[in-house]
């Protein structure tokens, strides 16, 4: 099993014609990366923020402990901030996880997009002087197949356990990955973003290795690929998606949000 690695792209032409083939797929789940974070000769991964956070401890009981006063302080803190549609959700099990990881938090989540150009606008935002990536497969198939093989476990994800934390804090499943999408009213930056997770059944886990193993390579298209974006490309493919209406003004709601899109515009090529 392999996810299928494009060669790198150097010209926005044949970017933009590769995406269109993608988008035209309509089942699409996507994750762009400004760097592939990897050492020379290595693989590339896709861990969660909380695993890399935690990559120091060996020890997986301890793991659990950390993620679990991670969330505990999360509920103590965070309602003095948060509006009320976002409050009510705070006691909802995996809907906890969900705000944790939209403000910051480390959690065992990992945010993809069902937007291929979204995926896009990731990849190339940032970290100028290193390629991009962008994580494409077929959705759909994982929620067959993870479904399939282990839905007597995944069917808990959204439950909550006795403590009032996530039900998933709690238990140890086996190292799947399936995906999530948001419960009751959605933050306005992830309908921006078209947003939705993956989420392991036990903290570690590769969510490269575990989609790999539980969507088919013969799968449909998209199926699963790996699209890398030459670093000296990202200042044109940014100032492209910024005219189709992508940027951080768009995508991060707010006054935030501008900034952002003005820090992209100070990256944008000069004409000639």
């Amino acid at each position: 099993m392999a996810w299928k690695e494009c060669e790198k792209f150097t010209t926005w032409p044949k970017l933009y014609e590769a995406l269109i083939a993608i988008a035209a797929t309509d089942d699409v789940t996507c994750r762009g990366q400004g760097t592939d974070y990897i050492k020379d000769g290595e693989d590339p991964d896709i861990f969660s923020s909380l695993d890399r956070a935690l990559e120091g401890i060996s020890d997986n009981r301890r793991k659990k402990v950390v993620e679990r006063e991670i969330a505990q302080q999360f509920l103590q803190y965070a309602p003095n901030y948060l509006p009320l549609n976002e409050h009510m959700q705070l006691f909802h099990g995996i809907t906890l996880m969900i705000l944790m990881r939209h403000y910051g938090a480390p959690t065992r989540l990992v945010d993809w997009t069902s937007s291929i150009w979204i995926g896009a606008y990731f990849a190339v935002c940032c970290n100028f002087d290193k390629d991009g990536i962008i994580w494409i497969f077929k959705g759909s198939a994982l929620d067959h197949y993870a479904g399939e093989k282990y839905g007597h476990e995944t069917q808990n994800v959204p439950g909550l356990g006795e403590d009032g934390l996530p039900k998933l804090m709690s238990e140890d499943y086996a190292p799947w990955v399936c995906r999530l999408m948001q419960f009751g009213p959605k933050i306005p930056r992830m309908i921006a973003q078209q947003g939705l997770f993956t989420v392991g059944g036990r903290l570690g886990v590769n969510h490269k290795v575990a989609i790999d193993e539980i969507v088919p390579d013969d799968v449909a298209a998209p199926g699963k690929q790996i699209i890398r974006i030459s670093a000296s490309l990202k200042p044109e493919i940014l100032k492209a998606l910024h005219r189709m209406g992508i940027n951080g003004s768009t995508l991060f709601p707010g006054i935030d949000g501008v900034g952002k899109a003005l820090t992209e515009f100070a990256h944008f090529p000069l004409k000639s």
